[in-house]
């Protein structure tokens, strides 16, 4: 994935947030600046990226199965090298973030939550190496 030079990677706890599904891993991307401040964590990242086990069935019935997928909700499907589903899910009734993009594999699920534009076009070079 590409990203600009002035974004790091933030450092993760030690114990990843009680989540629904349960995380597997999880990446997180701030400006440097805002990363190196008081206030980093406190501050929703750049572009967040959680990781989930697959199970078996479409993208779609595992998004319903977590709650993920509003009745609001626009729901378009898009292209990633090497995925097996790729959705892009928008909420325009939320602020932000308000756009969410889900890729599947035969064994992980992928959630990129982009805050603003420069996330979403991170979003963009995602791809999955096999």
């Amino acid at each position: 994935m590409d990203y600009p030079q002035n974004f790091v990677v933030m450092q993760e706890p030690s114990t990843l947030p009680d989540n629904r599904p349960a995380l597997v891993h999880r990446v997180r991307f701030q400006t440097r600046t805002l990363a190196a401040s008081q206030f980093a964590d406190l501050e929703p990242p750049k572009l967040k990226i959680e990781v989930f086990a697959a199970a078996p069935g479409s993208l779609r019935e595992w998004l319903q199965t977590f709650n993920k997928l509003p009745t609001s909700a626009e729901v378009v499907a898009f292209n990633v090298a090497g995925a097996r589903e790729a959705l892009h899910v928008s909420d325009r009734r939320l602020l932000a973030p308000n756009s969410f993009y889900y890729v599947s594999s035969s064994r992980f699920v992928y959630a990129l939550t982009p805050l603003d534009e420069t996330g979403t076009l991170m979003v963009q070079s995602f791809r999955l190496l096999n």
